[in-house]
């Protein structure tokens, strides 16, 4: 592929949290998760699932799970500003359940050869509370994302959600050995979703002489 066709693919992708009524089809998913699959991982472990969660009554289970986690955060606190931004991102917590498809990213983490060492140490640096197999989940998300725009599909990685992980486990049955990495609702746009302004390079570039 010529380098332009892939930047025009990164470009153009969105992060859209509004979908029509229109479904994604069992091959879509397929392939969706091929291009998962395809991502660098730690050691080439491929240490990821990716459940396919259409069932309404389990979204909707899920989406309790997150309303009442939030409800105890709300209760916790007490300072008015952090109870009126709360409110505010409330809808970003479950607009997972408005897709009719929902990809949920798990990962089994296996401690890396040198996150052993470190540990015993105690000498591990604040960089390494990212385990390595949550690290290549991540990519492999990023690979799903890239082909579902290149598809046409509509799609957006969500962690919000995972405060209230541990009963998205419950409801998923998700087995002790995973973790829950991102919600990925997939569907297809229900219009046009804006631009949102990009860093140019020479903002986030540093060349070290």
């Amino acid at each position: 592929m010529a380098i332009d066709s892939l930047l025009a693919v990164m470009r153009d992708r969105r992060s859209v949290r509004r979908f029509s009524g229109e479904d994604v089809t069992a091959e879509e998913v397929r392939t969706l998760i091929e291009a998962a699959g395809h991502a660098p991982s730690n050691h080439n472990r491929q240490a990821w699932r990716f459940l396919a969660v259409r069932n309404r009554n389990v979204q909707a289970r899920m989406r309790e799970a997150v309303e009442a986690r939030a409800d105890e955060l709300d209760r916790a606190l007490t300072d008015p500003a952090d109870k009126a931004g709360l409110r505010d991102y409330r809808r970003y917590l479950t607009f997972f359940t408005e897709a009719p498809l929902l990809i949920v990213a798990l990962y089994k983490k296996s401690p890396a050869f040198l996150e052993t060492i470190l540990g015993k140490l105690e000498a591990a640096p604040p960089e390494w509370t990212l385990p390595a197999e949550g690290f290549s989940v991540a990519m492999a998300v990023q690979n799903l994302l890239l082909a579902a725009h290149a598809m046409g599909l509509a799609a957006c990685c969500t962690t919000g959600p995972l405060i209230a992980a541990d009963k998205l486990r419950e409801v998923l049955r998700v087995g002790p050995g995973y973790l829950v990495a991102a919600l990925v609702p997939v569907g297809r746009p229900a219009g046009p979703t804006p631009v949102q302004p990009r860093k140019a390079v020479d903002r986030i570039l540093e060349v070290i002489p």
